[in-house]
C-alpha cells in the first residue's frame, strides 16, 4: 500500500473515531514544499509501509528515525535524503547488531565518524533505534 494510501485510511478512521497523539504519530498526511521536496510528514507516513513484520518496539524506533532526522542524511527503503552522502539503511540489520546501533548512535565519533552528531536519546529511545535497524534486514 503506497504512503498517500495508508495516510488516507489512516485520515479517514480518525475522523470517524477521534484521533490521540499516538494514532496521528503512526502515519501522517504526505506535503511537499514549493520547489517538490518531500517533507517528515511524507516520511511519517511511510512508517505505515515499514511496520510490516516489525515488534512494537521497533515500529517506535521507526517513528525514532524519522522524527529525530536520520532521513535528512540517509535513506530507508527509498525514502529520504539521497545526496548528501549518508548510506542506506535498508539493509543495514544484516551487518550489526542492537548494542553496536546503540553504541554507534550514541557516539558516531568513537567508530570514526565525524560526521553524523551525537544523539542525547534515553536509553529506552537508543534500544528502540537500534531495535529498528537490526531488523532493517532488506526483505520486506
Amino acid at each position: 500500500m503506497s504512503a498517500p494510501v495508508c495516510a488516507l485510511i489512516v485520515l479517514a478512521a480518525l475522523a470517524l473515531v477521534g484521533c490521540g497523539e499516538e494514532s496521528q504519530s503512526s502515519c501522517a498526511t504526505t506535503e511537499t514544499s514549493a520547489n517538490g521536496e518531500i517533507l517528515e510528514t511524507e516520511f511519517l507516513a511511510s512508517v505505515c509501509e515499514w511496520k510490516v513484520g516489525l515488534s512494537a518496539e521497533a515500529v517506535q524506533g521507526a517513528r525514532i528515525f524519522v522524527s529525530s532526522g536520520c532521513t535528512t542524511c540517509h535513506t530507508y527503503r527509498g525514502v529520504g535524503a539521497r545526496n548528501v552522502g549518508g548510506s542506506d539503511l535498508t539493509k543495514v540489520g544484516q551487518r550489526h547488531g542492537r548494542r553496536f546501533f546503540e553504541r554507534f548512535v550514541k557516539d558516531p565519533s568513537r567508530y570514526g565518524n565525524d560526521v553524523m552528531p551525537k544523539y542525547a536519546f534515553r536509553p529506552r529511545q537508543l534500544r528502540e533505534l537500534a531495535l529498528f535497524l537490526v531488523a532493517s534486514r532488506g526483505t520486506n
